[in-house]
C-alpha cells in the first residue's frame, strides 16, 4: 500500500481513524486479553456490523493488533488453516476466511509514501511507535484497499473496545466465571453516532477439530474449569502411562478440554470417576482399543475396574461423551495419528459426485482438500519429507 486514502477515504476519515487506533494502543488491550483465543464480538446495526469476532493480538510482544471475522468458526477454520500451512511446509492455503484487520507497526516499517502523509496530515500517532494500518484481507491472503465505510467499521470497533477497557478494568476476570460479559456504548465513527454491543465470547461455536497439544489447548480451557480438568487428567495420566500410550493420553486431554469449553460445562455434574472412564472408553472405541490385535490393547471392563466405576456407568458415560463430541467409528478427528493412515474415512472426497481416495490425488488437490479440512495433511508433501530425508 502506498497511500492511505484509497477509493474514497478522505484525510478527515483517515484522521479518525488515527485517532480512533491511537487511543486503543495506548490502552494496551493484549494486557487485557489473557490469549489470541479470547474472543470477542460486536454488532453495530447502524454500521451493518453483525456479530463479528476480534481476536486482540499481541500477547507475545510480537505482532500488535486485531482481527476481525465473521464469526468464532470463522476465526477457527482461519487457525486451523495456518496450523495446517505449517505443519505441511507450505504457503497458507487458498479458501482463507475473509477478514479485517487494525495493524500496528513501527514507524520504519513503513513505505516512504505513507509517512509522507502521515507528516502532511499530521495524523495521531500512538506513544510507542505504533503505525496503524487499516486492512481487508481476501481468501488468497491478498489485501483489498479500504473504503471509507470499511474504515469506519474498523473505527467503531476501536472505539469500543477503548470503551469496554474504561468500564471495565478487570477484564480478565471475566473468563473465570460461565457469567459472560455483555456492555453497550455509543460511539462516533468519522462524525457518525451509532450504537455498538461488544461481548466476549465465552465459547467458540465451532472448535478446532482433533487433538489439540497441552498449551494451544490450555488456552482455550475457562479458568472456571482449569482445576477440573486439571484433576480429572491426573486420574487419567496413569493409566494411559502404563496400559495406553501418548496418543492416547492426548486424545482423552483434548476431549476433556473439548467437554470443559461447553457451556454449561458437562462436567460440572457427575462423579469424576465416571467421566474418566467415559473419556478413556470412548477413545478406545474409536481406536479399537478392545482388539487383540491391536497395540496397546486391553478390555473395557479393566478401564471401569480401574476408575473403580461399573459395567453400566462407564458404558454410560463414553455415551456420553461421545454424544456431547459427536464422535463416530473411525472419526478422523478422534483418531491417533499412528493409525491415521489406515483410516479409510480420513481419505475419502467427494469429487464430481464419486468418493475418491484423497491419497491418490495430484498434489494440487490434496493441498485444496487439507485446506478445506477434507483430510488431516497432505501425504504427497509427507511422502516427499520422508524421501528427502533419507
Amino acid at each position: 500500500m502506498h497511500s492511505y486514502l484509497t477509493q474514497d477515504v478522505t484525510p478527515e476519515a483517515m484522521g479518525s481513524f488515527f485517532e480512533a487506533t491511537a487511543e486503543l494502543y495506548e490502552r494496551s488491550p493484549w494486557r487485557l486479553f489473557p490469549s489470541n483465543g479470547h474472543l470477542f464480538q460486536v454488532t453495530c446495526s447502524a454500521l451493518g456490523v453483525k456479530k463479528w469476532t476480534g481476536a486482540v493480538l499481541g500477547q507475545g510482544g510480537e505482532s500488535y493488533g486485531v482481527l476481525l471475522f465473521d464469526s468464532p468458526a470463522a476465526f477457527d477454520r482461519y487457525v486451523e488453516l495456518g496450523e495446517v500451512a505449517s505443519r505441511n511446509a507450505v504457503m497458507f492455503p487458498l479458501a482463507v476466511p475473509r477478514h479485517r484487520a487494525i495493524s500496528f507497526d513501527p514507524k520504519r516499517a513503513l513505505p516512504p509514501s505513507l509517512r509522507r502523509e502521515i507528516e502532511q496530515h499530521q495524523w495521531r500517532v500512538a506513544r510507542g511507535d505504533a503505525y496503524p494500518s487499516p486492512m481487508l484481507f481476501e481468501p488468497d491472503m491478498s489485501l483489498a484497499p479500504p473504503a471509507e465505510a470499511d474504515l469506519r467499521r474498523l473505527e467503531a470497533v476501536a472505539r469500543a473496545l477503548v470503551q469496554l477497557i474504561d468500564a471495565v478494568p478487570d477484564l480478565p476476570q471475566y473468563w473465570d466465571g460461565a457469567e459472560g460479559l455483555r456492555k453497550r456504548f455509543r460511539v462516533s465513527a468519522q462524525g457518525q453516532e451509532a450504537s455498538i454491543t461488544i461481548s466476549l465470547v465465552m465459547e467458540p461455536e465451532e472448535e478446532l477439530a482433533g487433538a489439540e497439544d497441552d498449551s494451544s489447548a490450555k488456552e482455550r480451557i475457562p479458568n472456571a474449569l482449569r482445576q477440573k480438568v486439571a484433576s480429572l487428567m491426573e486420574a487419567i495420566d496413569p493409566f494411559c502411562r502404563d496400559r495406553l500410550d501418548g496418543e492416547y493420553r492426548q486424545l482423552c486431554y483434548a476431549a476433556v478440554a473439548a467437554m470443559a469449553r461447553k457451556r454449561p460445562s458437562p462436567l460440572l455434574g457427575g462423579r469424576e470417576a465416571s467421566w474418566c472412564a467415559g473419556v478413556v472408553h470412548a477413545m478406545g472405541m474409536v481406536n479399537f482399543l478392545f482388539d487383540r490385535s491391536q497395540t496397546p490393547h486391553c478390555k473395557a471392563t479393566e478401564i471401569y475396574a480401574y476408575f473403580g466405576v461399573s459395567d453400566q456407568t462407564g458404558q454410560c458415560y463414553s455415551k456420553k461423551v461421545r454424544d456431547l463430541l459427536k464422535i463416530g467409528q473411525l472419526d478422523p478427528q478422534w483418531t491417533r495419528p499412528s493409525r491415521m493412515d489406515g483410516n479409510p474415512v480420513a481419505w475419502l472426497v467427494e469429487v464430481d459426485g464419486f468418493l475418491l481416495d484423497a491419497r491418490r490425488l495430484p498434489l494440487e488437490f490434496q493441498i485444496e482438500a487439507c485446506a478445506l479440512g477434507l483430510i488431516p495433511y497432505v501425504p504427497a508433501l509427507r511422502a516427499q519429507r520422508g524421501n528427502a530425508e533419507d
